[in-house]
C-alpha cells in the first residue's frame, strides 16, 4: 500500500490503565476507548485538513471509568446512548486512516488502547501493518524538534502540549474534551510547526 496521508487522531478513555494487573493476571482492556476523532491531511499539503470523522465508542465497562476521565470527557449514559460498538468504530477507523502515517498529541498512550481495540475486534498486526505506516508520530516532539534552535537546552516542559501550544500562538482545548477538538489541535500543532523555518 502506498502512504501519502497523515491522520491526526486523538482519543477519548475511561481512564489511563489500558491494561491492568489483578491477581498475577493482565486484564485488557482495562480502561476503553469512549470516543475517537481524526483529521486527515494529504503529505503533499499538510496544512490543509481535507477529512474528518468522529465518534463515541460505547464501553463494555462503564463503571470503570475514573472521576478524572470523566471530568475531562464528560462521559454520560444518556451522550453514549446512539455510541458504536467497538468492533465497528475499529472498522469506520481503519477504513478512514487506509494509508496514513498516524500522529497523536501521545502516541504511545493513544497506540496502546488503539492496538488493543483493534485486536479485539479482531485486526491482526499484519493487517494494520498494511494499513498504516509502521512508524507513528507525537506532533508535540516534532513541534519541538522545529521550534527550538539547537542551542537550546533540552527539558521536560518543552515537550508538553500547552507549551508547545503557547509557542505556536494556540489556545487550549476546551473542556469537556471531544476527541475531534483534540485530533484538530494536534493537526494545527503540526501545520503550524511545519510552516516554521527551521
Amino acid at each position: 500500500m502506498e502512504f501519502t496521508k497523515l491522520a491526526f487522531i486523538d482519543l477519548e478513555t475511561t481512564g489511563l490503565e489500558p491494561i491492568l494487573s489483578m491477581n498475577g493476571f493482565l486484564v485488557a482492556p482495562w480502561h476503553e476507548i469512549i470516543e475517537i476523532g481524526c483529521v486527515i491531511a494529504d503529505m503533499k499539503n499538510p496544512s490543509k485538513a481535507i477529512d474528518e470523522l468522529s465518534f463515541k465508542v460505547l464501553p463494555e465497562h462503564p463503571e470503570r471509568i475514573t472521576s478524572g476521565a470523566q471530568e475531562i470527557n464528560g462521559y454520560n449514559e444518556k451522550d453514549w446512548k446512539n455510541a458504536l460498538p467497538l468492533e465497528e468504530a475499529m472498522r469506520r477507523l481503519i477504513d478512514f486512516v487506509s494509508g496514513s502515517v498516524l500522529f497523536a498529541g501521545n502516541i504511545s498512550f493513544d497506540w496502546v488502547f488503539l492496538q488493543i481495540a483493534l485486536a479485539k475486534s479482531g485486526y491482526t498486526k499484519e493487517k494494520i501493518d498494511e494499513t498504516l505506516y509502521y512508524s507513528k508520530r507525537e506532533s508535540s516532539s516534532f513541534a519541538a524538534g522545529r521550534l527550538f534552535v539547537p542551542q537550546t537546552p533540552v527539558t521536560l516542559e518543552m515537550f508538553s502540549g500547552r507549551t508547545i501550544e503557547k509557542q505556536l500562538g494556540l489556545e487550549s482545548e476546551p473542556k469537556p474534551h471531544r476527541a475531534i477538538n483534540g485530533a484538530r489541535q494536534i493537526h494545527s500543532i503540526f501545520s503550524r510547526a511545519w510552516a516554521r523555518k527551521t
